[in-house]
């Protein structure tokens, strides 16, 4: 283990101990009781996806946040559009076209 999974670990073992009381659904506080009956290893097993599926939780938050900024610099005003630009160009308006398309043969199959 290296020492920034270490970290890792205690700070979300820390963070589960620390918890109160849980209101728990019994149908589920059922099934998890039976499965970590069958499987010895099921509670390094949920661990260890807890510990994998926040740090990729905090990678798409950073991604997200890197993202918005980028979107956010580049949609200052500029001289001309982008020609792939499809929130100014034909494929903007094919979509328009395409919602206001599938509205009237909705409205024409309700009034058939």
């Amino acid at each position: 283990m290296t020492p920034q999974e270490k970290q890792q670990l205690d700070e979300f073992l820390v963070q589960l101990t620390h918890v109160g009381y849980v209101d728990k659904d019994p149908q589920a506080a059922e099934a998890i009781a039976a499965a970590f009956s069958q499987q010895p290893d099921a509670p390094y097993l949920t661990v260890q996806r807890c510990v994998l599926l926040n740090e990729a939780l905090i990678e798409a938050h950073t991604r997200i946040a890197e993202l918005e900024a980028r979107e956010a610099s580049a949609s200052a005003p500029r001289l001309a559009a982008a020609f792939n630009a499809p929130a100014h160009g034909w494929l903007a308006s094919a979509a328009l076209h395409a919602k206001m398309w599938r509205g009237l043969t909705r409205s024409f199959a309700r009034a058939s």
